[in-house]
């Protein structure tokens, strides 16, 4: 997994939830601006912090760090 995949991950599991930044900010208790940030690809959360976000997006911090499944047709 790289920063990009991560971020991917992050922004996707968000949408898919139905969170808008100002939700997962009010969750996690980080800034809405901040979490933009991270969504962007300006800046890259630490571990406390990606656990935060995992944890308010109900998922384990090891999501972020597996490969989804791929499927062959």
């Amino acid at each position: 997994m790289n920063n990009a995949d991560i971020i991917d991950k992050i922004k996707a599991l968000r949408s898919e939830k139905g969170f808008s930044l100002n939700d997962l900010s009010r969750m996690t208790g980080l800034s809405k601006g901040y979490l933009s940030k991270i969504e962007n690809a300006l800046n890259f959360p630490p571990l406390s912090t990606l656990n935060r976000i995992a944890i308010a997006l109900g998922v384990d911090l090891t999501y972020f760090f597996t490969q989804s499944p791929v499927i062959e047709m």
